[in-house]
């Protein structure tokens, strides 16, 4: 693998690996559903301090949130 290449995969997989980067999707996300389960989530929160993730609709998976 020519050096150029090596260097941008292995940026690539240390970034994915530590959670700053990740596989987006196209438009198809259903932003109204991720959009309902974060307010359902956020209403949650107010009564219990066990949620540490919402939904990402362009990565399609949890992010952590403080």
């Amino acid at each position: 693998m020519a050096e150029p290449a090596a260097n941008a995969l292995q940026t690539i997989t240390m970034l994915t690996a530590s959670g700053q980067a990740g596989p987006s999707v196209d438009k198809g996300t259903n932003r109204k559903s991720t959009a309902r389960i974060n307010q359902a989530i956020l209403d949650q929160a107010l009564y219990a301090n066990e949620i540490g993730f919402m939904v990402s609709p362009l990565l399609r998976t949890g992010v952590a949130v403080p």
